[in-house]
């Protein structure tokens, strides 16, 4: 397709509305006591849709997704992949049509009449796997994103440079406010645009940028809720995951910075939700000089597909090095390193007001409706001081049994898809060399 007509497609998606469909509204903030919700990531609108009528038979007050709504972006497999990579950008045209798409799934619709939905994008409905503010749709993928989910045309959202926000809950000691990160529109690229890019910050880069900083900072400092809910597309406390998953901890600046926020406010009942990964976990940290602040947060992902659940050689190899991965690694932001989930899933938190202090049962939930893990979390607060912050997985292995780990998997994988391939040389080439010496051998000349 050439560009004129890229253009022109372009043009027509951005400017054309999405349909629309009847939503159930917001609960009423100030008069609302928030005592259930759910969350969840990661719902391909090509697959099935068999999660949503397992949320909803919970009867949450609302749904907070945190993110790939879609999976709009494709992955291209032609010669300049090699040096370009395989990922496209997702123009706006192809942005409505699979946001059009989902908004026609009968699953999904049952599922927006009977619960209101607030949230943010990720990567794959932002429209690149991985972008950041280098993506060249970023606008209009914006207006896009908040047209699916019935954002007003008034909206704030929609006039800022960003889709963060925040919803507050409830009144006094039965308060929830929820914070809404966007960690896509402002994000510094992962890697350089050009050689020699003078603007290219590698690790120094930043994820939220100058405004969105301000804002959250302002959101927690001046926070009155008894819990702080703060959405995070991609996983904040892990920096361990030296394999290449997205998390704040490529720009740990940032993830610092992060931290020393959430003390520094000293709001209340701070507990962190992410997504992105395909799988569930939780992690947590300890704070402070007597590591007497924990710091929870609670992943889910994804909705529609998983580490451990789809078809194909592909989601065969991603099983296989997930399982073996889980059961070397040591995991150690893992509340439990053995516990995680691989499985499609999402997740629940419900509020115990009646407690002292109140505490929020989180918990990850199946396709069953079993739970597959649970975390308790009181509304406390950190009580340091500007010198007593910074936090620390609470436990961490020696320097030489994470390596020796680390090699373990490396040799696992070196040996599997070895073997992997002589398999196929063996059972598919050397038979086709076979049969190509046998019929096309050259008959030896005669005299």
């Amino acid at each position: 397709m050439n560009l004129v007509a890229v253009a022109f497609l372009a043009a027509i998606g951005s400017a054309a509305h999405l349909t629309e469909v009847q939503r159930k509204a917001l609960p009423d903030a100030s008069t609302t006591i928030l005592r259930k919700f759910a969350f969840g990531s990661g719902n391909d609108q090509d697959a099935e849709q068999f999660m949503w009528s397992k949320i909803a038979a919970r009867q949450p007050q609302l749904f907070l997704s945190l993110g790939n709504n879609i999976y709009a972006d494709e992955i291209a497999y032609e010669f300049k992949s090699i040096t370009k990579g395989f990922d496209r950008d997702a123009p706006p045209y192809l942005l409505r049509e699979k946001y059009q798409k989902q908004l026609n799934n009968s699953d999904y619709v049952d599922f927006l009449s009977s619960t209101p939905i607030i949230g943010v994008w990720d990567d794959h409905d932002y429209g690149r796997n991985d972008a950041g503010s280098e993506f060249p749709f970023r606008e209009e993928s914006q207006q896009l994103f908040l047209d699916f989910l019935g954002e007003p045309r008034d909206s704030v959202r929609r006039s800022q440079a960003g889709i963060y926000t925040s919803y507050t809950f409830g009144t006094d000691a039965k308060s929830v406010k929820v914070i809404l990160l966007d960690y896509r529109f402002h994000r510094d690229p992962y890697l350089s645009l050009h050689p020699n890019d003078p603007s290219f910050k590698g690790s120094d880069g930043d994820n939220l940028g100058d405004s969105q900083w301000r804002w959250l900072e302002e959101e927690l400092r001046s926070s009155k809720a008894t819990f702080n809910i703060i959405a995070s597309t991609v996983q904040v406390l892990p920096n361990d995951r030296w394999f290449g998953t997205e998390s704040w901890s490529i720009f740990p600046a940032a993830r610092e910075r992060l931290l020393d926020v959430i003390q520094l406010s000293h709001a209340s009942g701070v507990i962190l939700l992410s997504g992105n990964v395909e799988f569930a976990e939780i992690n947590q940290v300890s704070c402070g000089d007597d590591d007497a602040y924990r710091l929870t947060e609670v992943t889910s992902s994804g909705l529609t597909h998983s580490y451990l659940q789809g078809s194909g050689l592909f989601h065969f190899i991603s099983a296989l090095a997930y399982t073996i991965v889980n059961a070397i690694l040591p995991w150690y932001y893992r509340a439990d390193p053995t516990v995680h989930y691989g499985g499609s899933n999402f997740g629940q938190v419900v509020f115990d007001w009646e407690s002292s202090p109140p505490k929020a049962s989180v918990s990850v939930i199946d396709r069953r409706g079993r739970t597959r893990m649970e975390t308790s979390i009181p509304a406390t607060r950190f009580s340091g001081t500007n010198d007593s912050i910074g936090c620390a997985p609470l436990q961490l292995p020696s320097p030489g049994d994470y390596m020796v780990r680390i090699l373990t998997v490396m040799s696992l994988f070196v040996l599997i898809f070895g073997s992997m391939i002589v398999n196929v040389i063996v059972v598919v080439v050397v038979p086709l060399q076979v049969l190509r010496g046998a019929l096309f051998q050259t008959k030896p000349k005669t005299d």
